[in-house]
């Protein structure tokens, strides 16, 4: 095996293959999954650690202490690393753990001989001697068979441990008594589990069958009988008790499944997908009474059988949050103070929202920030159209002024929503990119600069507030529901916005429309940019209009109301009658409202378009009626819901009519993919109109254009 001038150790090369990794390549995996990062946490020596002190032992077969170098100012956690008497202690510096003892975080311990219960409880003793541990807060957490041990260890001895953290593995009881796992219960445990999904064993999916094998993975052999779906998912229900939670059925943890949890094989309470140094990280969480999360599962996409160099953090992140009560034994959850009165977003302006650029603290009192650096800082926010949640850094901090601390960011949203899952019985689901929570490693005298989006002060999402619902009705014309949003201001744009047939007024669909692009539009960031009323019409029939003639006749009476809707309504504001937009999606793009206002719109945007649904031609002779007016078109070559042939037959059809003014760009798969719509999901192919609404360049050709003539 090649293994020069990649700087791991060989002695690692071959712990790595004695336990699973047979036939591991470390130049394969290397270049594959977390490239420099992983090759520096297995060739990792933590006496070279910044701020690192390392202190061996020789009691109870050997352990080792890594601590902040600095002396800390009150009892630090305790996280206990073991695997079994045949790995050098040593070795499990590369759980990770070590380079949050330097931050100051926590003290870690390996254990030599792990696989002693008598030896880490020894070990325990000494450490809380020796060291300044806060015993509320000891956890074991472990690699493989340590993975196995240090779960074994925290069910015998549950007062001793706030949590258990198993790496690489999925310990399903076999080897603990029944009484041990009912006083683990009645004293509560935390648990977290991260295995890769190419592991030795093929831990995850959890729920897999042998007509649903493992993806393939780094160890040729085949997975091992005890970690059957029964076993594996019989275990987490017993983990789901231990922690607090409640347990799910057979088919609850096999059916209708997300992401997250077709990757882990369970069901949770909350899931989502994390990007960490560039790779997805599926995550599950289980809640307690209290709404928070007594446990995690978390599938590293790729990962073998070796620790992740996110692991650590992952795991850290979760058990901070619990101790052990002391007086009762009993766990529970730290809910720390925090150090702030409040926090403002520092923002600017982009097509979908907001986007942070610094996050000003108003802090408790004048605290000595001195200590504070970039890297104690970790942002995890959702920031573009993929339901992912990506890490950003902290690029600097000012502390200029007193009682404030500013920190500078990485840009990532705070204000829009948008489609997730696209189309789902014509409603896209929605999630909102805004989320995200700042995770800071130091304390303000003991109080928290930890934050989630709730806590910003000044900032909230309210599109829906913005939109007033009202219903169109005159005599001789049809009856419809719409929302309207007013802006500030004299003589400004209109805006058009129809999102496709089937959008009757109910609450699911209310979300539709207000999600669907002209929430982004009314956002006072983009406002601040392009100030302009906006029009969200209904469609009032259910599903789609019959075919052919009776159907043109349905949509063209829609086409004349909506029409006048919009004439009635720029009158009523002031509008600016040169600079009425029509913007269109799917089957609210129809040709027949844009030909009924001719005389109304200075450009139009088509996108996704239903044109020619009918199949039969009806549509055409209304391409003629609208050859003055400028058009944008754009489909996705591989959109389901609407084929893309119907928008080549209207451009087709414009040029043989003499339109001289109309662009059309039609999204590749690999355009989809990077705007973050998986072209593989037949229904979110129907996403594409996300992409112009995401492009400044489109805004500018929208709002760049102006009718010639006056309207009365």
């Amino acid at each position: 095996m090649e293994t020069r001038n990649i700087g791991i150790p060989e002695e690692t090369l071959e712990f790595l293959r004695k336990v699973g990794n047979s036939s591991f390549s470390p130049q394969q995996y290397l270049k594959g999954t977390f490239g420099d990062e992983q090759r520096e946490l297995l060739g990792i020596d933590a006496n070279q650690i910044f701020g690192l002190k390392v202190e061996d032992h020789g009691e109870l077969g050997g352990w080792t202490a890594y601590l902040p170098k600095e002396a800390a100012q009150q009892p630090l956690p305790l996280v206990i690393g073991v695997y079994d008497a045949m790995a050098p202690r040593r070795e499990m510096e590369k759980l990770g753990f070590v380079r949050l003892a330097a931050q100051g975080q926590l003290i870690h311990v390996t254990v030599g001989d792990g696989n002693s219960l008598a030896a880490v409880t020894g070990i325990l003793e000494l450490a809380e001697k020796l060291y300044p541990v806060d015993p509320e807060r000891v956890f074991i957490a472990g690699h493989s068979f340590g993975g196995s041990s240090s779960a074994r260890h925290a069910l015998k001895r549950p007062d001793l441990f706030a949590g258990v953290c198993v790496l690489g593995t999925e310990y399903y009881f076999a080897d603990s008594a029944r009484e041990d796992i009912e006083r683990a219960k009645e004293l509560g445990l935390s648990f977290c589990m991260i295995c890769g999904t190419n592991e030795v064993n093929g831990v995850f999916p959890l729920n897999r069958d042998p007509e649903r094998p493992a993806p393939p993975r780094v160890h040729p052999d085949v997975t091992p009988p005890y970690l059957s779906a029964d076993n594996c998912l019989s275990g987490l229900n017993l983990w789901r008790e231990i922690a607090g939670a409640k347990a799910r059925t057979r088919e609850e943890d096999t059916s209708d499944l997300s992401p997250a949890e077709e990757k882990i094989g369970a069901r949770f309470e909350k899931t989502a997908v994390r990007e960490i140094l560039g790779h997805l990280h599926y995550i599950g969480e289980e809640t307690g009474e209290d709404g928070s999360a007594v446990l995690r599962c978390a599938a590293v996409d790729g990962g073998p059988h070796c620790v992740a160099p996110t692991a650590a953090a992952l795991a850290w992140e979760f058990l901070r949050g619990f101790r052990r009560d002391p007086e009762t034994g009993m766990l529970k959850r730290i809910v720390p103070e925090k150090a702030y009165r409040s926090v403002r977003a520092e923002t600017t302006f982009a097509p979908l929202g907001q986007v942070v650029t610094g996050l000003r603290y108003e802090l408790l009192e004048d605290y000595d920030l001195s200590d504070l650096s970039p890297e104690d800082f970790t942002v995890c926010a959702f920031t573009d159209m993929n339901p992912v949640m990506h890490t950003r850094r902290v690029t600097g901090i000012d502390r200029s002024v007193p009682g404030v601390l500013t920190l500078l960011t990485e840009e990532f949203m705070l204000d829009a929503r948008i489609p997730r899952y696209g189309l789902i019985n014509g409603h896209p689901g929605s999630v909102s990119v805004g989320e995200f929570r700042i995770l800071c490693a130091k304390t303000l005298s003991g109080k928290s600069l930890d934050l989630t989006r709730s806590d910003l002060s000044g900032v909230k999402l309210e599109y829906t507030e913005k939109f007033v619902p009202a219903r169109f009705e005159r005599d001789g014309m049809m009856a419809f529901d719409y929302v309207a949003y007013r802006a500030k201001g004299e003589h400004l744009p209109v805006v058009f916005y129809s999102v496709g047939s089937g959008a009757d007024n109910n609450a699911d669909n209310n979300q539709q429309i207000l999600n669907y692009g002209a929430c982004l539009m009314a956002g006072e960031a983009f406002q601040s940019v392009y100030p302009c009323h906006i029009l969200a019409p209904w469609f009032p029939m259910p599903g789609h209009p019959p075919q052919g003639a009776e159907g043109n006749a349905k949509l063209e009476a829609f086409g004349k109301s909506t029409a006048a809707l919009v004439r009635q309504f720029a009158l009523e504001t002031g509008a600016d009658l040169s600079r009425i937009y029509f913007i269109g999606t799917g089957g609210g793009a129809l040709y027949q409202h844009l030909a009924a206002g001719k005389d109304l719109y200075a450009a139009a945007a088509m996108m996704t378009s239903v044109f020619d649904f009918f199949n039969d031609g009806s549509e055409i002779p209304y391409l003629r009626e609208i050859l003055e007016i400028p058009l944008y078109l754009s489909h996705a070559q591989s959109d389901y819901p609407c084929p893309v042939r119907r928008t080549r037959l209207a451009c087709r059809k414009l040029r043989e009519f003499g339109h001289r003014d109309f662009t059309y760009h039609e999204y590749s798969d690999e355009e989809l993919a990077r705007g973050g719509i998986d072209p593989s999901n037949l229904a979110g192919t129907h996403d594409s109109p996300n992409l112009n609404l995401a492009e400044p360049e489109f805004y500018r050709w929208l709002f760049s254009h102006r009718r010639n003539r006056t309207q009365s």
